[in-house]
């Protein structure tokens, strides 16, 4: 609870206080003498301030209150603050709500509101380009809201309201089966992909979509994207990459923004597989021939700083930045890379510019081998967001250079930064101490001095490349042992 109450903003809290503070969602005094006591301690509540010695004092002003008592308190208290939650969430969804006040005028035989809101709200479906699960379970909801009207109105209004409910109610079938495959495609197991061949649903949905191919190009944006990125998923396919860039050639001028960038991800997405998968000079060339014919395959700098803001609007995401340096190197555009620091260091946070500038420096000089100057540079990052980024090129380079006892104190750094970080997120601590285990498992291996060494590089690949999350470095740790096993001996 501690935790919780501690995690919430600023601007939500003086928002809960304006809710606790209505008569009609709360008429507690005592919740109201609470949340203004929590606050002039907040984000620094501990368990003493909630003690019942406190808030004896502070909520009921006596030195002692019964026990039963504050724990009705403290649970009536969380119990408001959910419903704040879901007060908000609710407003978020400004068209859903007029649904919902729609189905009230009907049900109460408010005629006249009830039409001249179906008007209203017909048109705006009409020209609304649903892109998400609650957007198309809204307009079912509307759709429904037609057929129980015309129903009483004339039978030919009654059939075609059914006929839009019906087409409507395949498309939403079609989107939430489309997320759910690619969702589940996520983890990195071919297994997967047979769950979802199997699936009997697999082929309706291949079905609908080329059957209404023109309809979805027209007025299901997400739908096509998610349709083709599956196909690219299951079949690996070249006709879908292309089918999806030449949509998104013909409609990038009308989408907006994001789906702009959503439509990219997947594209993108697929050149990096090959890469990573198929490392001969033939894909290699594919991929580059590829970027150059369409050139925003690569990571544009006005695209992410329209979608994904970070902090204060107009900055260039800290993650995006380096994934774009990445992902040029992978193609060997090192021209491309330095143009590209040069012209954007200025669109990252000023907190972040000079981490980001070192960091991304380092990587180009890695990728020469100028492992000397990139240490240097890596050494000057100092930002918490770069720290782990900048921690892991070290131990490479540390690896590279047979520096291992360098790499034993780096490593040990690592994971108690990990440990300790509550700014790093569960998905990126997970993948950083899987790196952590399996550089680890490389310096026993290079310094233990076994005899047997080759068949321990063996385990360790196969161990490597079966294990099903994804984290950092596996390439490079593949390259790694595939050096070692070619050499056929240890070093000391």
């Amino acid at each position: 609870m501690l935790e919780f109450l501690n995690s919430i903003r600023g601007k939500d809290l003086d928002e809960f206080g304006e809710f606790i503070n209505s008569p009609y969602f709360n008429k507690s005094k005592s919740i109201i003498r609470l949340f203004n006591y929590l606050k002039t301690i907040h984000p620094s509540i501990s368990s003493e301030h909630t003690s019942a010695k406190k808030i004896s004092l502070n909520v009921f002003s006596q030195r002692k209150t019964g026990a039963d008592n504050i724990r009705k308190l403290l649970s009536e208290f969380m119990k408001l603050y959910e419903r704040f939650v879901i007060q908000k969430a609710n407003e978020v969804n400004k068209t859903r709500n007029k649904v919902i006040v729609l189905n009230y005028f009907r049900l109460n035989k408010l005629e006249k509101r009830f039409r001249k809101g179906l008007t209203e709200l017909n048109k705006e479906m009409n020209e609304h380009i649903p892109v998400d699960f609650q957007d198309y379970e809204t307009l079912l909801r509307f759709r429904t809201e037609m057929i129980s009207y015309y129903y009483n109105v004339s039978n030919e209004s009654y059939v075609k309201s059914v006929q839009d409910y019906s087409k409507t109610g395949d498309v939403f079938y079609v989107y939430v089966k489309l997320c759910v495959y690619n969702s589940i495609l996520n983890v990195l197991d071919e297994n997967r992909k047979s769950f979802v061949k199997n699936d009997k649903a697999y082929p309706l949905v291949q079905t609908i979509f080329k059957s209404n191919q023109k309809f979805f190009y027209n007025n299901h944006p997400e739908i096509v994207i998610n349709y083709y990125d599956l196909m690219m998923r299951m079949n690996f396919d070249e006709k879908y990459l292309y089918q999806l860039i030449s949509y998104y050639n013909l409609k990038k001028k009308i989408l907006d923004n994001r789906l702009r960038f959503v439509c990219i991800l997947p594209i993108e997405g697929y050149l990096r597989t090959k890469l990573t998968f198929e490392n001969s000079e033939f894909s290699m060339s594919e991929a580059k021939i590829l970027h150059n014919m369409h050139n925003e395959l690569y990571v544009k700098t006005n695209l992410f700083k329209n979608n994904v803001i970070e902090i204060s609007e107009g900055y260039f995401p800290h993650d995006m930045f380096i994934y774009a340096i990445i992902n040029a190197l992978n193609l060997g555009k090192k021209e491309w890379c330095l143009d590209f620091i040069e012209k954007n260091a200025g669109s990252v946070l000023p907190q972040l510019k000079e981490s980001i500038y070192n960091y991304c420096t380092a990587l180009i000089l890695f990728f020469e081998k100028r492992n000397e100057e990139a240490l240097n540079h890596l050494i000057r990052v100092s930002h918490k967001k770069i720290y782990i980024y900048a921690r892991i090129l070290q131990l490479k380079i540390y690896f590279e250079r047979e520096d291992y006892r360098l790499a034993e104190y780096q490593l040990a750094a690592l994971k108690k930064f990990v440990q300790r970080s509550k700014e790093v997120s569960a998905r990126r601590k997970r993948k950083t101490e899987l790196f952590i285990r399996y550089y680890n498992l490389l310096l026993k291996l290079v310094t233990g001095g076994n005899k047997n060494i080759k068949s321990d590089i063996d385990e360790l690949k196969y161990k490597l490349n079966n294990h099903e999350e994804y984290f950092y470095n596996r390439i490079w740790m593949n390259e790694v042992l595939e050096r070692l096993r070619n050499a056929r001996v240890g070093y000391k």
